[in-house]
């Protein structure tokens, strides 16, 4: 878990690092970043990387500015939170479309309408 709660995969995020500042391995980074050299195996270790670091290294290397602003504003629970409440409203919605569909195809059947002119 990082710093926030949010389940992240510690191994994706210092992977996707060092691929940003261009370092082929975990010291290496550690220079670009400028901190001790075993820093980065212990975040590997924990499972956790510290979320002012990710912050810091974006601003850095130039990622967008509605990323950034994301970054800041928002710590990743947050964001897990709103993906997964829009999820749930998202399949809520479809399922709910879905079964007023199969109520309204019941009443307005085309066999049903025409079943109904032949037996006049």
């Amino acid at each position: 878990m990082g710093e926030h709660g949010a389940l992240i995969d510690a191994n994706a995020v210092i992977d996707r690092m060092r691929v940003v500042t261009d370092t082929s391995t975990d010291i290496a980074l550690c220079a670009k970043l400028q901190l001790g050299t075993s820093a980065v195996s212990t975040w590997r270790r924990r499972q956790s990387v510290p979320y002012a670091e990710c912050v810091n290294l974006a601003l850095r290397y130039g990622v967008s500015r509605r990323t950034r602003l994301v970054a800041v504003l928002l710590p990743p629970s947050v964001l897990a939170r709103w993906r997964a409440g829009f999820s749930a409203r998202y399949a809520a919605t479809i399922t709910a479309v879905g079964k007023r569909r199969d109520a309204l195809t019941r009443t307005v059947s085309p066999r049903r309408l025409l079943a109904s002119r032949t037996g006049r």
